[in-house]
């Protein structure tokens, strides 16, 4: 019975950071854009918004943006 608990949690905590990595994610593509009218923020964004719905891998989505993210001027 433990065990089920114990998993239990260790799911619900895991999709608590996979949640906020994501919208950390989102937001940090938006302000991206804001700030330097980069259409290669828009588009990421665009994909992780429609891949929140969809079922796409959206925390794939954050991490290849953030590989690809330009430098911080």
């Amino acid at each position: 019975m433990s065990a089920i608990l114990i998993t239990g949690l260790v799911f619900a905590l895991l999709f608590v950071a996979f949640l906020w990595f994501n919208i950390k994610g989102l937001r940090t593509m938006w302000r991206d854009y804001k700030r330097t009218g980069s259409m290669m923020a828009l588009g990421f964004f665009i994909v992780g918004i429609i891949g929140i719905f969809t079922g796409v891998w959206t925390t794939l989505v954050v991490i290849i943006y953030y590989l690809l993210r330009p430098a911080r001027g």
